[in-house]
């Protein structure tokens, strides 16, 4: 029996609505893979750096010693802390592992912008604003860093899809759930407060949305008085972050290359052509200005009060501080690319056309992709190089000193110990002082050269870590020991730090 052709338009219904339905999970998983692919390539490469070692510091130490330091320094990085302790419970400590959440993160916010392009414009724009995520130098960055700001992105995207589902569904449960999930985001990165104006511009910019300004309005409270502990900390500490206005930074340098494109000038100028063609190409557009009221406001207040702040006051803004809008950017400029496509290809070449801006984007951002991947990414730190010279040279029972002073480090050389504890774990520590957990500290105290050279001597072998910025140098802690019997027979010269192994006059070198 031959089909009518109403039992057909039935038939093709059900099967687009099948589609649709596994399109609903399936898309966003896609999203999740396919970023966990491009950013986890050579996640573990990299030595950590200064601020991954801090995120060690701080969450290799008791819960009680943790609360310690949060009161005095570090509050805002409390939440995300108290989630790495738990993790390194059960993980090896190696770049791979104490990265791989912010891989994860940064992965669920490629998914969540899938889902954010498809409420806002098309199931199209969608997937090429997840791609433009997946290849923008800030994620790529973010995403194989163990700090917070990848997770920043992913709270930041899912908070706005739960209140673009809120507002259309008008269900209380919807709204205490944006209530938590605000206050867990404030919690693990208070910048992301300002998605609340944010949001609260983009309900009243769309139609039939602003019915759901009140139960908005009470959410948002809700959600900021939960998170008001971490607000209060962050203002008692606020002092922390002084040392943005020593370095004396050119901001607006800093918001069109740094923000977005980790410094890289390539990728700004080829997004840049993207935004301007897709804004002639896109003017009046239909659904246009449903794209514009989520992605401008999320981009702009934020940098915007911060930058007015540095101005009027003292200088606070720093670029990854806003990794949280990034999923904002790649929705504008994913939507530009279907704006060009389809003016340019036309029907039958927008495909093709999408492809080839997709392509460029990704050409021009991978000189910088390659950077981030290669062993000293990590504005040039190479405290796994140096463990590794320890590991492979130093024997059981050998001394090792750590210099408290250096040109490049903001820690104490010790802090090789905290990111490669196992290559360590068999010298003697001559330069060890009280511990940052017993001063509610960061970092270990500093030892005077002098004390230092003391407790040296006696050592069948001293390893003294040292900076190495500028080449084979003198300095204080050298000379105390070298005055007390000792003498180098051999130095590594790294990428900034130096090694320098010192034998006992009387000893024969290895």
């Amino acid at each position: 029996m031959t089909p009518s052709r109403g039992d057909a338009q039935t038939l093709r219904r059900r099967a687009a609505q099948a589609v649709d339905r596994s399109a609903r999970w399936l898309d966003p998983l896609a999203a999740f893979s396919f970023t966990f692919v491009v950013v986890g390539w050579r996640v573990g490469t990299p030595s950590l750096w200064h601020d991954e070692a801090a995120t060690l510091s701080a969450a290799d130490r008791s819960v009680a010693d943790l609360f310690g330091l949060l009161g005095q320094v570090d509050g805002v990085h409390g939440a995300y802390y108290l989630a790495m302790h738990f993790w390194l419970l059960v993980v090896p400590l190696t770049e791979f592992w104490v990265r791989l959440p912010s891989l994860i993160a940064t992965a669920a916010a490629a998914a969540g912008v899938v889902v954010l392009g498809k409420q806002v414009a098309s199931r199209r724009v969608g997937w090429v604003a997840a791609v433009c995520l997946a290849i923008l130098p800030r994620m790529t960055f973010a995403g194989i860093e163990a700090r917070q700001y990848a997770l920043s992105a992913a709270l930041a995207v899912w908070l706005t899809v739960l209140v673009i589902a809120a507002s259309r569904r008008r269900n209380a449960a919807d709204w205490i759930l944006y209530a938590l999930v605000t206050a867990v985001s404030i919690t693990f990165f208070v910048y992301t407060a300002f998605l609340l104006p944010a949001h609260l511009v983009l309900l009243a910019c769309t139609r039939g949305a602003r019915r759901a300004l009140p139960a908005f309005a009470v959410a948002g409270a809700v959600g900021v008085g939960l998170a008001a502990p971490v607000l209060a900390v962050a203002a008692g500490q606020s002092s922390q972050i002084d040392w943005i206005s020593g370095t004396d930074p050119d901001n607006w340098s800093l918001v069109l290359l740094d923000q977005y494109f980790d410094d890289a000038l390539a990728p700004a100028i080829v997004t840049a052509l993207v935004l301007v063609g897709g804004a002639v190409c896109g003017f009046g557009a239909r659904g246009s200005a449903r794209v514009l009221a989520v992605t401008l406001p999320w981009i702009v207040l934020g940098p915007a009060a911060i930058l007015v702040y540095s101005a009027v006051d003292h200088d606070v803004y720093l670029g990854r501080y806003f990794t949280y809008t990034a999923p904002a950017f790649a929705l504008l400029v994913g939507q530009c690319v279907v704006w060009i496509a389809a003016r340019v290809g036309g029907r039958r070449g927008r495909a093709a056309t999408t492809a080839a801006l997709l392509v460029a984007l990704a050409a021009a951002s991978l000189p910088q992709y390659l950077e981030q991947r290669g062993p000293y990414a990590k504005y040039g730190m190479d405290y796994a190089q140096t463990a590794q010279v320890l590991a492979d040279h130093a024997a059981a029972g050998d001394c090792v000193a750590y210099d408290g002073s250096n040109g490049w480090n903001p820690a104490p050389m010790r802090v090789i110990a905290v990111t490669d504890p196992d290559a360590v774990d068999d010298l003697v520590d001559v330069s060890r002082n009280r511990s940052g957990a017993e001063l509610d500290q960061l970092w270990d105290a500093w030892t005077p050269p002098v004390d230092v050279a003391d407790a040296a001597r006696g050592c069948p072998t001293v390893w003294l870590v040292t900076d190495g910025s500028h080449g084979a140098q003198d300095s204080e802690l050298l000379h105390a020991i070298e005055h007390v019997g000792y003498r180098v027979d051999h130095v590594w010269l790294l990428n900034v730090s130096a090694v320098y192994r010192l034998a006992g006059v009387a000893a024969t070198p290895r």
